[in-house]
């Protein structure tokens, strides 16, 4: 029964290698965001601190349930190894983005944000699943769901403005992204599966730049998505400057005569 099931603090599953990554990089979203929004002496690297102590202690618990369960050999072997680094890759992704997001320049936090875009679209995908069950969620949420990471990285973008070497490439590299996260995503997840694993490690790799190439050789929708949050970082940007420069006049003193 499910609730006789070990209880674990990671999804680990050959189906779930994205969830795991999203749940983690979502992390550290959260927490960067956080510490830019409330700075002070410190605090970033505390917060850095603190995600990769929870993050790890999380890892280390979940497999603690997972190693156990799994026939000792060769396969289970290769299988506890891959998830080992897709955690480690979230991990890492997770400081990144913080560390972006945090205390960087503008540009440098939509980069951020536009890293976990994906990701964190695919944890908000599963969170969905759960509170409403599997084949319950309803219709327009997915479609709701499907277009998130073009709604953050073009308010990431918008954030950002352009003008100068870094703006550009927050653009170039958040839109980049955009058009290849849910691809490599999709890699993850295949080269991760069992019967993959199985096969070995050159099996993996090949799997992996297989998979994420049919993701990038379709068009529709990556293209759509792109073109979305350029074109809301491209009105959003415009707003801000002209309420910008409007509230620039509008502070200067009035001279009398």
């Amino acid at each position: 029964m499910p609730a006789d099931m070990p209880w674990s603090m990671l999804p680990l599953s050959q189906y779930y290698p994205d969830v795991v990554i999203g749940l983690l990089v979502s992390g550290g979203l959260a927490a960067g965001l956080l510490v830019r929004w409330r700075p002070g002496p410190g605090i970033r690297r505390g917060a850095g601190f603190g995600l990769l102590l929870t993050q790890s202690v999380a890892a280390c618990q979940a497999f603690s349930v997972l190693v156990p369960g799994q026939r000792p050999g060769l396969l289970a072997a290769a299988y506890v190894a891959g998830l080992v680094a897709t955690c480690l890759l979230g991990i890492a992704l997770a400081q990144l983005v913080l560390r972006w997001t945090a205390d960087g320049p503008a540009w440098l936090a939509a980069m951020g944000v536009s890293l976990a875009a994906a990701p964190v679209a695919t944890w908000l995908g599963t969170w969905l699943q759960l509170t409403f069950g599997e084949v319950s969620v309803p219709a327009p949420l997915w479609t709701v769901l499907a277009w998130v990471p073009a709604l953050l990285t073009g308010v990431a973008l918008a954030w950002c403005g352009w003008g100068g070497r870094g703006r550009s490439a927050a653009w170039g590299i958040g839109l980049l992204l955009l058009w290849l996260q849910p691809a490599l995503l999709t890699g993850v997840r295949m080269a991760v599966a069992r019967n993959t694993v199985s096969q070995g490690a050159a099996s993996m790799v090949e799997t992996f730049l297989r998979a994420t190439a049919t993701e990038l050789a379709t068009p529709w929708p990556a293209a759509a998505h792109v073109a979305l949050a350029a074109g809301i970082g491209l009105v959003g940007g415009l707003t801000v400057r002209i309420l910008g420069r409007r509230g620039s006049r509008a502070a200067q003193p009035v001279e009398l005569r």
